[in-house]
């Protein structure tokens, strides 16, 4: 993966399997739930 294709992801909509977050208060909370995915 180039850096014009992680820019390509970033400009692009979300998706099923991209979700962006604004702050990091919401990237640590979504980190503990792929936690708790990968603990199951």
């Amino acid at each position: 993966m180039t850096i014009d294709d992680i820019k390509a992801v970033i400009n692009s909509d979300e998706s099923q399997t991209l979700e962006l977050k604004k702050t990091t208060g919401e990237f640590k909370d979504s980190m503990y739930l792929a936690c708790a995915f990968l603990n199951i």
